[in-house]
């Protein structure tokens, strides 16, 4: 019988439910028991508040401080990339894994084309840390000394990744 009460306390541990919990500010040991050793899935609020950056991000600023800054941007034609489509290759109807073109522009080129609506999809997408590669000017406008960061022996994150894109 011991084992039946494991079990079901077991169950109960790993049990995730539909609603996703909402945790504001919580300190890591409560990210731990909520969240990280659970393995649950949550939503965090609160903790970049204090970030100027939210009142201070928008097109407006990027281009006062970025205009002519060279930049990559990712381009496709229909805003999908970095996944399996259905396409024509030499010929071959298949699905491929396929990858953006990547190129080199500035800010103010980047807004113009992404205000176009026109047959190319532009977005900034990098997942190399390209917020301190290519836009190191942003993070005066940020803390990168996140509280939860230390559960993962770093007091800043791995990498830190500006998106831009539209729907």
């Amino acid at each position: 019988m011991m084992w039946k009460q494991k079990l079901s306390t077991d169950t109960k541990d790993f049990w995730v439910d539909y609603q996703v919990e909402r945790l504001a500010n919580c300190t890591p040991l409560e990210f731990c028991k909520k969240a990280y050793s659970r393995y649950h899935p949550v939503i965090l609020t609160g903790l970049i508040d204090h970030w100027p950056a939210l009142n201070k991000w928008n097109e407006d600023y990027f281009h006062e401080l970025l205009d002519d800054k060279p930049i990559s941007v990712n381009l496709t034609p229909d805003g999908r990339a970095d996944s399996v489509q259905s396409v024509d290759y030499e010929g071959v109807r298949g699905d491929y894994f396929v990858y953006p073109a990547e190129v080199q522009m500035t800010m103010k080129e980047f807004f113009h084309l992404f205000h176009l609506k026109d047959e190319i999809v532009p977005y900034l997408s990098q997942q190399n840390d390209n917020l301190r590669r290519e836009f190191h000017e942003l993070l005066v406008d940020m803390d990168l000394d996140l509280p939860l960061a230390e559960l993962f022996e770093s007091k800043e994150p791995e990498a830190v990744n500006l998106w831009i894109g539209d729907e």
